[in-house]
C-alpha cells in the first residue's frame, strides 16, 4: 500500500516517477506535477534519490522552487 501523498510542496517518487507534490495555500492549493521519469536501466531508488536531492536544494534555495 502506498503512502499518503503530501501536500507540502515536497518532491517523493513513486514508482520510477520523481513528482512535486501539490501545496496547500490561503487561497486553494497549487496543483503538483511529474518532474521525471527515470530510465529503465535505473531502479526505484534512483527516483527516490532524486526526490531527496530535489527536497535538500529546496532547503537550502526555496525561491528557485
Amino acid at each position: 500500500m502506498s503512502q499518503p501523498m503530501p501536500q507540502d510542496g515536497t518532491y517523493y517518487a513513486e514508482r520510477g516517477n520523481v513528482f512535486r507534490s501539490p501545496t496547500r495555500t490561503d487561497t486553494g492549493i497549487k496543483m503538483g506535477f511529474k518532474v521525471c521519469v527515470v530510465s529503465d536501466g535505473l531502479n526505484e531508488e534512483a527516483a527516490a534519490e532524486i526526490a531527496d536531492a530535489l527536497n535538500l536544494h529546496m532547503q537550502h534555495h526555496p525561491d528557485k522552487h
